[in-house]
């Protein structure tokens, strides 16, 4: 590398070193078709010419100083003339070498004994000549005044190269004895703890250790696992020409796929702690799992960027890149550590095509072992109570009053009765320092505000106090109850297939499958009737199809129908994620499930980047919930300077109760010049949700119109500037 900088620094200079040498060299050359040193000193490749009328081809190696001449037609030697630096920049040249010390021998000085060491290399059990080994491995010994001493240790080993002539070898081995993530402040993550093995060839890829599973393009199936395991993927040809690709894993999972909102605070940045899935306070979210959207928009992580996040206290705080106001959507998609079961995976893919068919098949599993929990064991009677709640897991509690003797290290509490304000008595638990009553030692759980009779309470204590409050007319009026809940194992699956024919040269029909699995608690068979769901999709599709009359441009229409029964579930999110706002559609809203019909039509005239239009229509019926219909329009125009960006999209939704209508457009004008562009742009925003009995506007998600008119530079600049005006009514 060293020497690399060096000829480039000196290839800067070149043409003041050639002006004072001056001249330049000539000699005639007889062997063609091999490496030649032309001379000495560096030959500066920009000066050899040959003096012939057919100049021949050739190759000069500048690192070897050498030139490979092609044999030109009729010449047995040609006359190569050129200029040289004064250098010789292509032999190896140091002050020191460590080529006379062995890596195992003892730290001589080979300049004292004029010799080198006479130490015998080291005769390995397996060579691995062609094997690149780098890493470090680390001990130390920690102590203090307030603390034992302990061993720190890391291990840090990276290898790569070919084990055989057609067997390849990747392994990343890195190990700390303190569980460790990494920061999440910077774009890019290192990752510790990791044990990473694969060998592979052209045809063949073997993994095991950490691996990440994702899954090949699907209408039905995704995921994205951190898991502990294996995984195989091989490649082959079939009868029919068919080319083939296998894949198999099976491993442990690290974590599950978790999605929730998080409620902003007008202009408060942060930090914002992540909740889980069930609205659990504490989780670990798995490092480089995350992706965090802002008004629907994908964020990007750093502290250049938009976003860094804290993994193991699951908080992110936004840079002052991201404005949030009280209407900011925030929405995050992450895998967290869930150590309530120990859970596995096992997944199948096969994949087939020729120039005309291909199939697919894909299997995906992911299921808690019921009789391997991690964190907990399960007595008699909370397994009973798992097996008598279904699904409905809201219910799925147990008391956590555990009597035990006095300690003053311990939060504990005393048994008595109180009265609310009509003189109905309750058997409450009050926090008590007395060796003479305070026997119960109380775990509370946070069950949601007028849920429960007890509240978190201000105290000295060196720890949580909690505190009863008295119902108002019967109804509780805190949010914590002397419960914990009781987690369940559970299953997800799904099966696919899939097909597709080419009718054409422009033409494909596909169709998929799917089958769906989900058991929510494997303890219990009750509510089991939907547990399985079925989809289907159907898809036609035209490509690239040339218009006569229309130079250039290129026709590409689609039409799809897909169809998913109430039971059906996905394995993570596979809708884009604003997909139900865009409906208008908040599934919170409705207890009952209801099944899915959705149809694409959409069709575009495509020319280049700044000439095309398209036009989209989705109809979506699902149950009384939604049914309605979008359409998109969107294109581009170039007249001479002048460049024209269109978009616009319309929904409108009945429902039994309310009607929902959303506008959505903007129309951007601008005048490309050489230095400078102006332009002109129109938003508008408009989403009414109506009753349809008084006519009253009830809620809406946006409603703005805004004109901007800006001055910003050309792309060929390399000065950046940009002012623009707004005016926007909200």
């Amino acid at each position: 590398m060293l020497r690399t900088l060096l000829v480039g620094f000196l290839l800067l200079f070149t043409p003041a070193v050639l002006a004072q040498q001056g001249g330049e060299n000539c000699r005639w050359i007889s062997t063609f078709d091999q490496e030649l040193v032309l001379d000495s000193l560096t030959v500066f490749p920009e000066s050899i010419r040959f003096d012939a009328a057919n100049q021949p081809a050739y190759n000069f190696n500048l690192q070897a100083n050498t030139i490979k001449v092609s044999k030109p037609t009729g010449l047995d030697s040609i006359r190569v003339c050129y200029r040289t630096l004064p250098y010789d920049l292509h032999t190896p040249k140091a002050n020191k070498t460590l080529d006379i010390y062995d890596s195992t021998a003892l730290f001589k000085d080979a300049v004292l004994y004029q010799q080198k060491l006479a130490i015998p290399k080291r005769v390995e059990v397996v060579k691995t000549e062609d094997i690149a080994k780098t890493g470090s491995i680390s001990r130390g010994i920690s102590f203090g005044n307030r603390q034992d001493v302990f061993v720190n240790s890391t291990l840090n080993l990276q290898m790569e190269g070919r084990l055989s002539d057609n067997m390849n070898l990747r392994a990343v081995i890195t190990d700390r004895n303190v569980p460790f993530q990494p920061e999440g402040n910077t774009q890019q993550l290192q990752d510790f703890d990791n044990v990473f093995i694969e060998l592979f060839n052209d045809d063949f890829s073997l993994r095991a250790g950490d691996v990440v599973l994702q899954n090949e393009p699907t209408n039905f199936l995704k995921y994205y696992k951190n898991v502990q395991g294996g995984q195989l993927k091989t490649s082959y040809d079939m009868p029919g020409g068919f080319k083939a690709s296998t894949t198999v894993a099976g491993s442990v999972a690290k974590g599950r796929f978790g999605s929730v909102s998080v409620e902003p605070i007008e202009g408060v940045q942060g930090p914002y702690r992540v909740r889980g899935p069930n609205n659990e306070r504490f989780i670990i979210i798995l490092a480089g799992s995350e992706k965090v959207y802002i008004d629907g928009q994908l964020m990007q992580r750093g502290y250049d960027y938009d976003y860094v996040i804290d993994y193991n206290l699951a908080e992110i705080t936004f840079t002052n890149k991201v404005l949030i106001t009280q209407f900011t959507r925030i929405r995050i998609d992450y895998e967290f550590s869930d150590q309530n079961y120990s859970r596995s995976i096992f997944l199948l893919e096969h994949e087939q095509a020729n120039e005309k068919l291909n199939f697919g098949v894909n299997y995906y599993s992911e299921k808690d072992n019921r009789n391997r929990p991690l964190a907990f064991d399960l007595s008699f009677d909370e397994k009973e109570i798992l097996a008598n709640a279904g699904d409905n897991l809201d219910q799925a509690f147990t008391s956590r009053v555990d009597s035990v003797a006095y300690d003053e290290n311990l939060i504990l509490y005393r048994q008595t009765n109180a009265q609310d304000a009509q003189n109905n008595v309750y058997q409450i638990y009050e926090y008590s320092t007395n060796p003479d009553s305070a026997f119960y030692n109380v775990q509370f759980s946070e069950v949601g505000s007028g849920n429960g009779n007890y509240v978190l309470k201000n105290t000295t204590a060196n720890g949580r106090v909690y505190e009863w409050v008295p119902p108002e007319a019967g109804v509780p009026s805190g949010n914590y109850e002397p419960v914990s809940p009781l987690y369940a194992p559970n299953q997800k699956s799904m099966f696919t297939l899939n097909g597709g024919y080419k009718l054409s040269k422009f033409d494909k029909l596909d169709v998929e499958v799917a089958f769906s699995k989900n058991d929510v608690n494997l303890y219990s068979d009750l509510d089991s009737e939907d547990d399985k769901g079925m989809a289907y999709k159907v898809i036609y599709e035209g490509k690239a199809r040339p218009i006569r009359g229309l130079e250039g441009y290129k026709l590409n229409t689609g039409l799809s129908y897909e169809y998913d029964d109430e039971s059906f579930s996905f394995i993570d999110r596979i809708r884009y994620i604003e997909f139900d706002r865009d409906w208008s559609f908040n599934a919170g809203d409705y207890t009952e499930q209801f099944s899915e019909n959705i149809l694409n039509a959409n069709v575009s005239l495509q020319k280049d980047r700044l000439n095309g239009l398209s036009y989209r229509l989705v109809g979506r019926k699902r149950g009384i919930a939604v049914d309605g219909f979008q359409h998109y329009i969107n294109g581009t125009k170039e007249l001479g300077r002048f460049r024209l960006l269109f978009d616009g999209f319309y929904m409108h939704n009945s429902q039994p109760d309310v009607t929902s209508e959303w506008n959505r457009s903007s129309v951007d004008i601008s005048y490309n010049s050489k230095y400078f562009i102006p332009g002109y742009r129109y938003k508008v925003d408009r989403n009414a949700v109506t009753n349809n009995v008084t006519s009253e506007v009830e809620s809406t998600a946006m409603n703005f119109e805004e004109h901007t008119f800006y001055l910003k530079n050309a792309d060929t600049l390399r000065t950046t500037y940009g002012v623009d005006v707004q005016l926007r009514e909200d």
